[in-house]
Protein backbone atom coordinates (compact mmCIF):
# COMPACT_ATOMS: atom_id res chain seq x y z
CA UNK A 1 0.00 0.00 0.00
CA UNK A 2 1.47 3.32 -0.75
CA UNK A 3 0.91 6.42 1.32
CA UNK A 4 -1.55 7.95 -0.83
CA UNK A 5 -3.58 4.77 -0.08
CA UNK A 6 -2.53 5.43 3.55
CA UNK A 7 -3.62 9.13 3.37
CA UNK A 8 -7.39 8.00 1.76
CA UNK A 9 -8.10 5.62 4.37
CA UNK A 10 -7.29 7.75 6.91
CA UNK A 11 -9.66 10.24 5.59
CA UNK A 12 -12.61 8.42 5.50
CA UNK A 13 -11.90 6.85 9.19
CA UNK A 14 -11.04 9.54 11.09
CA UNK A 15 -11.24 13.18 10.42
CA UNK A 16 -14.19 15.47 8.72
CA UNK A 17 -14.78 15.12 5.17
CA UNK A 18 -15.56 17.83 2.42
CA UNK A 19 -15.91 17.16 -1.22
CA UNK A 20 -13.81 20.23 -1.40
CA UNK A 21 -10.87 18.25 -0.31
CA UNK A 22 -11.12 15.33 -2.50
CA UNK A 23 -9.09 14.55 -5.00
CA UNK A 24 -12.27 12.87 -7.40
CA UNK A 25 -13.88 16.82 -7.23
CA UNK A 26 -12.79 18.70 -10.26
CA UNK A 27 -13.93 22.57 -9.71
CA UNK A 28 -14.00 25.75 -12.00
CA UNK A 29 -17.18 26.87 -13.59
CA UNK A 30 -18.95 24.17 -12.03
CA UNK A 31 -17.73 21.20 -9.37
CA UNK A 32 -17.44 17.88 -11.07
CA UNK A 33 -17.31 14.83 -9.09
CA UNK A 34 -15.76 12.23 -11.14
CA UNK A 35 -16.75 9.05 -9.83
CA UNK A 36 -20.04 10.11 -9.14
CA UNK A 37 -20.49 11.89 -12.33
CA UNK A 38 -22.06 14.36 -10.60
CA UNK A 39 -22.03 18.43 -10.27
CA UNK A 40 -22.44 20.05 -6.70
CA UNK A 41 -23.08 23.49 -5.93
CA UNK A 42 -20.19 25.12 -3.99
CA UNK A 43 -22.34 25.06 -0.64
CA UNK A 44 -22.60 21.31 -0.87
CA UNK A 45 -18.78 20.71 -1.53
CA UNK A 46 -18.13 22.95 1.71
CA UNK A 47 -20.35 20.68 3.84
CA UNK A 48 -19.29 17.87 5.50
CA UNK A 49 -20.22 14.31 4.39
CA UNK A 50 -19.80 10.48 4.51
CA UNK A 51 -19.03 9.62 1.18
CA UNK A 52 -17.64 5.99 0.59
CA UNK A 53 -15.46 7.23 -2.50
CA UNK A 54 -13.83 10.12 -0.86
CA UNK A 55 -9.81 10.46 -1.53
CA UNK A 56 -7.99 12.84 0.45
CA UNK A 57 -6.37 15.34 -1.03
CA UNK A 58 -5.12 17.98 1.06
CA UNK A 59 -5.20 20.92 -1.49
CA UNK A 60 -8.74 22.79 -1.43
CA UNK A 61 -10.48 22.38 -4.97
CA UNK A 62 -12.38 25.32 -4.72
CA UNK A 63 -8.68 27.48 -4.09
CA UNK A 64 -9.82 29.66 -0.98
CA UNK A 65 -8.39 28.00 1.75
CA UNK A 66 -4.28 28.23 0.41
CA UNK A 67 -3.07 26.50 3.74
CA UNK A 68 -4.94 23.35 2.72
CA UNK A 69 -6.54 20.82 4.90
CA UNK A 70 -5.88 21.31 8.41
CA UNK A 71 -7.83 19.04 10.90
CA UNK A 72 -9.29 19.94 13.73
CA UNK A 73 -8.23 18.63 17.19
CA UNK A 74 -9.99 15.94 18.49
CA UNK A 75 -12.57 15.95 21.24
CA UNK A 76 -9.65 14.21 23.15
CA UNK A 77 -8.01 17.77 23.50
CA UNK A 78 -11.05 19.69 24.68
CA UNK A 79 -11.48 17.13 27.66
CA UNK A 80 -7.92 18.36 28.79
CA UNK A 81 -9.57 22.06 28.65
CA UNK A 82 -11.36 21.35 32.02
CA UNK A 83 -8.81 18.98 34.00
CA UNK A 84 -8.18 20.50 37.28
CA UNK A 85 -11.21 22.19 37.71
CA UNK A 86 -14.04 21.53 40.15
CA UNK A 87 -17.40 19.56 39.71
CA UNK A 88 -20.48 20.36 40.21
CA UNK A 89 -20.60 17.55 42.81
CA UNK A 90 -17.85 18.67 44.45
CA UNK A 91 -18.90 22.02 45.74
CA UNK A 92 -21.49 20.51 48.06
CA UNK A 93 -19.19 18.98 50.74
CA UNK A 94 -17.23 20.27 52.93
CA UNK A 95 -13.42 19.87 52.84
CA UNK A 96 -12.16 17.84 55.95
Amino acid sequence: MDTHDNCSQKGRDDMAQYCRYCANMVCGDSNYCTVREECFSDEYVKRVNKCKDFDLNEIDALGENERGYIPRKGKEKQEEQCAGQMSLADMGKEEE
